[in-house]
């Protein structure tokens, strides 16, 4: 029990559940607030950390000046600057509650986040509840998902960011050696299918990737036996059925990927695939459009238009300068991987920006540069830092 409160505050950091509507702000302070009482009651811990973790200066200047150019030009969402603390916060409980295996406390919150994902489906009228408690009163939209068998746990954007980090920690998991990894695994990947299917096929490719350059020929094959096995219980055991909207539904993303790269007709020309690389690839038309933009932020389709992909919103909203500023984190942490040969770490941010800001708005509707600094701190940059001495600090 002495690290109850440093798993929730974890969960809470990682996932971002928010009240939608009036009370929105009050969990944006609340967050804020707790960040702060975390630095404070810590504060030669939070000092020295801060002193020697440039990567927190840096990305406190790229989030600052974000939240500055948005909050006041483009009125972003100020849930940016909070996690600019809580990074700090993360970084000082970590220590003071002398943790030394964060991987290994990501994963543990993922289980929990796929366990309540599970309870939610399995008790629908608490699903639905949680749901439009915190995505609001969306109208059609919401219920469409929902009724599609999505939208199911306790966390911000399930409908794209929460699958996201749910992909990364079963990769992680998958990495891990533990008796209980492939029930860990399963439960996570039950909590991707449950919500988007983006992060099934992050976690694929990660896994591929993975077995390719890490594992034997020996090692491929049994996972592959092991995952046909793993299907065909659920298809014989009855699984199936009680899961079947979001299963078809999660099938369906696959077709789309068939129809895409070999030109397969399951989905008669009307796949979400043919959007991202069609319809939706809506260009900036003049100089001035591509290095500031318009202001329009077409997920929701403003102005007539409307698109999905990262890339064409951040255009489209603040021009190239507006990407660089999103970029800078990132690049950063992808240098500082290269400096310490973390291959895995750099994999991981490429192709999650890659494939997660195709799909969508990586930056503001997931917590994924977050995670990035996060893993860095924790995982990385902890090699460097002498946790047990600042852990004594007092």
């Amino acid at each position: 029990m002495k690290n109850f409160w440093y798993f929730v505050y974890l969960y809470l950091t990682i996932y971002v559940p928010v009240i939608a509507g009036s009370a929105r702000k009050i969990c944006i302070l609340l967050y804020l607030l707790a960040a702060l009482i975390i630095i404070f009651r810590n504060q030669k811990i939070s000092a020295k950390i801060f002193n020697q973790c440039k990567v927190i200066a840096f990305a406190i200047f790229c989030l600052v000046l974000y939240v500055v150019t948005n909050v006041f030009i483009f009125h972003a969402d100020p849930m940016i600057l909070t996690a600019t603390f809580s990074i700090i916060a993360l970084t000082t409980l970590f220590i003071a509650k002398k943790r030394t295996d964060f991987i290994s406390d990501f994963i543990k919150v993922a289980v929990i986040a796929s366990t309540i994902s599970i309870i939610l489906y399995l008790i629908p009228p608490l699903g639905k509840s949680i749901l439009f408690l915190l995505a609001g009163d969306e109208g059609d939209s919401i219920r469409r998902f929902y009724d599609a068998g999505r939208g199911y746990g306790f966390a911000g954007s399930l409908f794209f960011g929460y699958s996201i980090v749910q992909a990364i920690a079963a990769v992680f998991a998958i990495k891990r050696k533990s008796k209980y990894k492939y029930l860990f695994v399963i439960m996570i990947l039950i909590s991707i299918i449950l919500n988007a299917r983006i992060g099934l096929f992050l976690f694929i490719i990660l896994l591929a990737i993975h077995y390719f350059t890490n594992s034997s020929i020996r090692q491929t094959i049994k996972s592959f036996i092991a995952i046909i096995i793993f299907v065909a219980i659920i298809i014989e055991t009855g699984v199936y059925k009680e899961f079947q909207e979001s299963l078809d539904w999660t099938l369906e993303g696959f077709y789309m990927v068939s129809d895409f790269l070999f030109n397969t007709n399951y989905t008669n020309g009307f796949g979400h695939f043919n959007g991202l690389a069609g319809s939706f690839l809506i260009w900036p038309q003049n100089i001035q459009e591509w290095v500031m933009g318009k202001g329009i932020y077409l997920l929701y389709g403003d102005k007539g238009y409307s698109s999905d992909v990262g890339l064409i919103l951040h255009l489209q909203w603040g021009g190239l300068i507006y990407l660089f500023l999103l970029l800078c984190p990132l690049l950063f942490l992808i240098k500082k991987g290269i400096q310490h040969k973390s291959w895995w770490y750099v994999t991981i941010i490429l192709m999650t920006l890659l494939l997660g800001d195709w799909k969508g708005d990586l930056f503001t509707q997931s917590n994924f540069l977050f995670i990035a600094i996060i893993l860095y701190l924790l995982k990385i940059k902890k090699n460097e830092i002498d946790f047990c001495r600042y852990s004594r600090i007092q």
